[in-house]
């Protein structure tokens, strides 16, 4: 995509000091992962206010990113479990993707509220012992 500088970090291969660093200086995470059980990256770019755009689909798809070209599989199960209108969104083609990126990102997404309404916590433990309470 002209005009975005990419950077590839693979989940696990870096230092939480260093992803908090990197997070600082970007505008959106587009995630690629086959599948995220507890979205502990995705909550990460959240915690930060970086709004994550996540692929999602049931072919697969080739991409050429900078040099390096990444073979997407098909998703057999949810990319985001945890993804909604305010932290991000899906996309399944090039075009879409695009779309996001040209989107006023502040405007359109607020991923450090979300997390800060719903998984802090102080929110976690309210959701507790409201189940206690049924």
């Amino acid at each position: 995509i002209p005009g975005v500088d990419w950077r590839l970090v693979t989940y696990g291969t870096y230092r939480p000091s260093d992803l908090r660093s990197l997070l600082a200086e970007v505008d959106f995470c587009v995630y690629i992962g086959d599948s995220e059980s507890q979205g502990i990256a995705q909550f990460a770019c959240w915690s930060m206010n970086v709004p994550t755009f996540v692929f999602s689909s049931n072919e697969c798809i080739e991409i050429k990113l900078n040099t390096e070209i990444i073979n997407l599989n098909a998703n057999q199960y949810s990319p985001a479990p945890y993804l909604s209108t305010s932290t991000g969104s899906q996309w399944t083609e090039l075009v879409d993707l695009i779309s996001l990126i040209n989107l006023d990102l502040e405007q359109s997404f607020s991923p450090r509220m979300w997390v800060i309404e719903n998984a802090s916590p102080i929110a976690s433990a309210k959701e507790y012992i409201r189940i206690l309470r049924e």
